[in-house]
């Protein structure tokens, strides 16, 4: 509206240039009063240049720069960051509850610094490929449930896993949570400390600098739900600014705590236990707790607050999809050993250890060597097998045990030095072989693209163009996800 006004003052004027710069000295004085007042939503913004171009008039504001008032997106952004609680202040409720037993404590600082000179010489990069795990049938039609909910909801709460920030970022909520209120929980915060949590909160801040974040402990097993009044209060401020419906969609990857922290704010509110069922009835109820992947698989409700009602959905968790790992392998480790992906069960010799020498190379990564003096080793290693011992089914139950409980200290898995890369879903045919044969092993059932491997098997890693390939796998592989293996598999197990 201001710059609209400028313009036509400058068409009236028989000097155009001479009128503009008279109208922005009375307005920017008008402006520079008006932001002076107490509650003034107007944003502080000078600049000694701003050029307006319209019909061909190239015109420069007035030297002394004038302020813009804020969009309403913006100010609701101001007033959600304003709401939104420090995420490494938690008042002592949710950090550390499970590394009091942490051997991390009994690591010397003598012995932090000779060990962090040896792991200097490891590798620093894991080279391995993504193998299979499980995917659910009724995904598909859970994707396309969320998408039409959120046509009805202005606020989006991702639930994310606290030691794979990154890995438990689904690509395909990326669309959703673009125009909308993002609100990011990360669950299990007990297995972390202060620091740690510090860095993830910069990281998410580099990488969604118009998202908010926070930190809680959604285990079944505590007494005190009085800590998630916050998070209540944060999720009824953020639906009360941004409107719409009245409802928070609750969205993540598998097995990261979404009904789990649901079930810490029915149980301590003004509606504790009550559960929506359409039309405005209720009926009394709680989410459904089980530490698998794909437990829960149909949308539920679950009122936040009665008068006025608001609500939070429960819906399925999401896979991520087949190329996102075959791309970034790294991230199938981290959903492997955090349990947000079923593996199957023939495969379990081959993964298990696998899996295990990427929660190592993490630890070495981050100079964390509690695996030290837990499994009473003189030194820090870089091959598992020294730490797993001959009894490999065994050493990998106490080791996988051990982080998953807190017992090797804080140890998160993802790599926080880079702000995360948005994932972008490609044409398989014009890529490497490599990432080609990356995705055959996930889709084994997928003949044209098993072809395309034994075709691209002397080519050079820049890739080579297939005739038939790029349509096929470009248009159709995201539906085939979910197809039955066609070879001689186990028929048992469902990929």
């Amino acid at each position: 509206i201001y710059v609209c006004d400028m313009i036509c003052l400058a068409r009236r004027s028989s000097a155009p240039r001479r009128g503009l710069r008279a109208a922005c000295s009375r307005r920017a004085s008008l402006f520079s009063q008006a932001s002076a007042r107490p509650g003034s939503l107007l944003t502080v913004a000078p600049s000694p240049t701003c050029v307006v171009s319209k019909a061909n008039h190239a015109l420069s504001a007035h030297p002394t720069g004038y302020e813009v008032p804020a969009t309403k997106k913006q100010q609701k952004a101001v007033r959600l960051a304003r709401i939104s609680p420090d995420p490494a202040d938690d008042g002592g409720s949710h950090f550390s509850r499970q590394l009091s037993s942490s051997f991390a404590a009994q690591v010397t600082p003598g012995e932090q610094r000779r060990w962090a000179a040896a792991a200097s010489r490891f590798a620093s990069t894991f080279d391995s490929c993504a193998k299979m795990h499980r995917r659910f049938g009724f995904e598909q039609d859970a994707l396309r449930d969320i998408h039409t909910q959120s046509l009805k909801s202005n606020v989006v709460l991702e639930v994310r896993h606290a030691l794979a920030p990154a890995a438990t970022h689904h690509p395909s909520f990326a669309r959703i949570c673009r125009h909308r209120a993002h609100l990011i929980v990360y669950t299990h915060a007990d297995l972390l400390d202060v620091t740690s949590a510090k860095s993830i909160a910069a990281w998410t801040k580099a990488s969604w600098p118009a998202s908010q974040c926070m930190f809680v402990d959604s285990r079944e097993k505590r007494d005190d739900f009085t800590p998630f009044a916050s998070l209540r209060d944060w999720l009824v401020g953020a639906i009360e600014i941004y409107g719409g419906a009245q409802c928070a969609l609750t969205i993540g990857v598998s097995n990261v705590g979404k009904s789990s922290l649901l079930l810490g704010l029915m149980r301590d509110g003004p509606c504790a236990g009550r559960q929506t069922l359409g039309r405005g009835k209720l009926t009394h109820g709680a989410p459904s707790i089980k530490d698998l992947p794909g437990h829960t698989r149909a949308l539920k409700e679950y009122v936040l607050r009665d008068k006025p009602r608001m609500w939070c959905l429960d819906v399925p968790g999401m896979t991520p999809p087949p190329d996102l790992f075959a791309e970034r392998p790294q991230y199938w480790y981290s959903l492997m050993a955090i349990n947000a992906l079923e593996m199957p069960r023939w495969q379990e010799e081959e993964v298990v250890p696998e899996v295990c020498s990427y929660v190592l190379f993490a630890l070495n990564r981050t100079r964390n060597f509690a695996y030290v003096k837990a499994f009473g080793l003189e030194g820090p290693v870089e091959d598992v097998w020294r730490l797993l011992g001959d009894d490999w089914v065994a050493g990998s139950v106490r080791f996988l045990s051990a982080f998953r409980t807190g017992k090797l200290g804080a140890a998160v898995l993802d790599d926080l030095s880079q702000p995360y890369q948005p994932f972008t879903f490609r044409d398989w045919s014009a890529v490497s072989s490599k990432q080609r044969k990356a995705l055959s092993q996930l889709l084994p059932w997928k003949d044209t693209l098993h072809g395309s491997v034994d075709c691209a098997a002397g080519e050079p890693e820049g890739g080579v163009q297939l005739q038939g390939v790029g349509e096929d796998l470009s248009g159709g592989f995201l539906r085939d996800v979910d197809r039955p293996p066609t070879r001689d598999l186990d028929p048992s197990v469902r990929f």
